[in-house]
């Protein structure tokens, strides 16, 4: 029995990672992977699914060799440090995966709803107290204050915070349909994550979470009309957030086909700044389509394009390409996206055929979230990229009929 409670308490502890801050969690991946390391065991079986494994080792190694070759520099050598998580945490459950009953993985999924819930709804109700002090009719003004007061409070990106609640939502919603005794609480839980996820406003997380909580109900239920309920559910969520919270509704007004153009000072908003983002990121990668600039290169190529766009929209933001796959690309070459392409591929493959739904939609979620973001280039990105993924692909190896097995 202590043996056991051993091996699994690093497990429990990780769960806990959006609670424990990013040098906390770098302690229990560290711990994890080295109790993993202790007592787990490597396997080469059929039915055993390396190829995730295999993807994310490759592509850390690809990472690696770039940034060291030709050179390296402060830039790239954190990358590196990001990029660990790539080999450690598949490991870690791969090796570990014969370790965990339902009864663990039940409890690791409410650590996780609890640590996040607690952290953002501390955040959100700091962040509207504070808002409530400033007289703020703009729209645009009170979401960029919200979301600034939230990430000041919590040291959460909104973006990041808002994927990690899609994914608390997800994880609730499949406790929801498959719990009916928890029903009240999950129900509880996944509206107090939608309105923090309406506030943060972040329209990625958002379109992907919903889009991903519509496919969940029909692949987990099996019944047309519990979809359709929740396509109704939905639509008039957005249509109360849209009409009720300012900053939800400021934000999805930005976005429009006219609004393509690389902004100037008066006309830049959230939506349009992404237009000369892309054009910047597009061009690094024509010229380097192949072998890329390397790790340590891509932010400094980045703002000297800045300066030729539209050097009075984005001086000294800094802002990176907000497109995983583009971010790969320009530092790594083509490699760098392949690689990030096969991770998905073997993800989806390796879910589809156990059918684990919940874990099947969110890898959806994730590969929604690269679209607009650089999801693992931030420890709060790749850590929660790796440790759902890594999760669902080794530890949750019963087939469907095992509802708690989710």
């Amino acid at each position: 029995m202590r043996n056991l409670f051993l091996d699994k308490w690093p497990f429990f502890i990780l769960s806990a990672f959006p609670l424990l801050g990013m040098r906390l969690t770098v302690w229990a991946i560290a711990l994890f992977t080295l109790s993993a390391l202790v007592k787990g065991k490597f396997s080469l079986k059929q039915d055993v699914p390396t190829g995730f494994l295999f993807a994310c080792v490759g592509l850390f190694l690809i990472i690696l060799i770039r940034s060291l070759i030709p050179e390296y520099n402060k830039e790239s050598l954190s990358y590196i440090e990001v990029s660990i998580s790539l080999l450690v945490l598949p490991l870690a459950f791969h090796l570990k995966k014969d370790l965990f009953d339902a009864n663990d993985k039940a409890i690791a999924t409410w650590i996780f709803v609890s640590s996040a819930t607690a952290v953002f709804v501390f955040g959100m109700t700091k962040a509207l107290f504070l808002v409530s002090s400033i007289d703020l009719s703009n729209h645009a003004e009170l979401s960029f204050h919200i979301r600034t007061y939230f990430e000041e409070t919590v040291n959460y990106h909104p973006t990041y915070a808002s994927i990690i609640a899609g994914i608390a939502i997800l994880k609730l919603l499949d406790l929801f349909i498959v719990d009916v005794k928890k029903r009240v609480l999950t129900g509880v839980l996944i509206l107090i994550m939608l309105t923090i996820l309406a506030l943060l406003a972040s329209r990625t997380p958002i379109a992907s979470t919903l889009g991903c909580m519509i496919l969940l109900t029909a692949l987990r239920s099996k019944s047309i009309m519990n979809t359709l309920a929740m396509l109704v559910i939905i639509a008039g969520s957005i249509a109360l957030f849209y009409t009720l919270v300012p900053s939800f509704s400021s934000r999805f007004k930005e976005v429009s086909i006219v609004n393509t153009q690389i902004p100037d000072k008066k006309s830049e908003d959230s939506f349009n700044l992404r237009v000369g983002i892309f054009k910047c990121g597009m061009d690094i990668i024509k010229e380097n389509w192949l072998w890329g600039v390397g790790t340590g290169k891509m932010n400094s190529r980045m703002n000297e394009c800045y300066d030729t766009v539209a050097a009075e929209v984005y001086k000294d933001r800094n802002y990176n390409t907000h497109n995983q796959l583009m971010d790969y690309w320009g530092r790594l070459g083509l490699m760098g996206p392949l690689g990030l392409v096969l991770i998905f591929l073997a993800a989806f493959f390796s879910l589809w055929m156990k059918k684990d739904w919940c874990g099947f939609c969110l890898a959806l979620l994730l590969l929604g979230a690269i679209q607009t973001e650089n999801l693992l280039t931030r420890q709060h990105g790749i850590v929660t990229f790796c440790y759902f993924l890594g999760l669902h692909i080794f530890a949750f190896r019963n087939p469907d009929n095992n509802t708690l097995d989710r």
